[in-house]
């Protein structure tokens, strides 16, 4: 949407003008009998700051408040969508009776055909939404996501990640914070943080910031300058404390905060903004240097 069309978009959207994975969003939608779809790329008029700034920092209570999350992550792009043709007799796991009961064998059985997972999964494989700076809230503050990978649809919440693949598997915690901070708590070293089965002390709420900070800074973002809305949201939901939040920051662990620095894959003769985008934003923020790996205090 743009300020061009906007005035026939709120009388009328064809669904030919609309690209695929917008159309297959709105088939699942219809589908499943909900009668409300939210895209961004339709709801936001894209070349209109103040909106994008109105409703940028509404983001978090669009991700929370949603009924369900589409996560389109076979999709490489808007264009081509990310419902499949598939066989699902090569996915749906299935039991073949007595497969080696035979006049040469004495085994008797059944053999069941497909995967099991019995862990909460760090990422899914082969997802053009793991490196998109934008999908992180998605991620974290969704209460449910309805994952359309290139062989498979996934169903995750609070309660379990059953799949076609493994349509048993209930791991996850019941709670959505805890549910939140065990995805985060893949991207650690283990000796960081204690299981999420115990309370976490303010130190560990600051040190899983960071590495969220981290995991976020190596995202893409097709528009450099949404750094720092990208992550609002977040911050927004993390509120630490009461604590004062600043690009990225906490003003009560500054101390840590503030003890970062980039790992340089090439000389460079100056320190500051590597995105000329970017150099407006404070440059006590690691997230000024943009989309690059960062190194902080707790991750040695």
């Amino acid at each position: 949407t743009t300020k061009v069309n906007l005035e026939n978009r709120m009388g009328l959207i064809f669904l030919d003008d609309l690209p695929g994975t917008i159309t297959d969003a709105i088939l699942v939608t219809r589908k499943l009998s909900v009668r409300y779809l939210w895209v961004d790329a339709i709801c936001i008029i894209q070349d209109d700051m103040d909106d994008w700034e109105t409703q940028g920092s509404q983001m978090d209570t669009i991700f929370f408040n949603s009924w369900l999350t589409i996560a389109a992550d076979c999709a490489e792009d808007s264009q081509s969508g990310f419902i499949r043709n598939r066989n699902t007799l090569s996915i749906v796991p299935c039991i073949h009776p007595s497969i080696f009961k035979n006049d040469k064998t004495r085994h008797d059985g059944n053999m069941v055909n497909g995967d099991v997972v019995c862990h909460f999964p760090a990422s899914f494989p082969s997802s053009y939404l793991e490196d998109r700076g934008w999908i992180m809230q998605e991620e974290l503050l969704s209460r449910r996501l309805l994952h359309y990978e290139e062989e498979t649809v996934t169903w995750e919440c609070p309660s379990a990640i059953p799949s076609e693949r493994s349509p048993q598997m209930k791991s996850t915690p019941k709670n959505l914070d805890r549910y939140a901070l065990q995805r985060i708590r893949f991207w650690y070293p283990r000796n960081v943080i204690t299981a999420l089965t115990r309370p976490l002390t303010v130190l560990q709420n600051y040190q899983l910031w960071h590495r969220l900070v981290k995991n976020y800074s190596n995202r893409h973002l097709s528009v450099p300058t949404d750094i720092l809305p990208a992550i609002a949201g977040l911050a927004n939901a993390w509120n630490l404390n009461s604590d004062t939040y600043i690009a990225g920051l906490w003003r009560a662990d500054l101390i840590h905060s503030l003890a970062w620095h980039h790992v340089w894959y090439k000389p460079v003769t100056h320190i500051g903004c590597l995105d000329p985008a970017l150099q407006h934003l404070p440059s006590f923020s690691s997230l000024c240097i943009g989309s690059n790996s960062v190194r902080t205090e707790t991750d040695s």
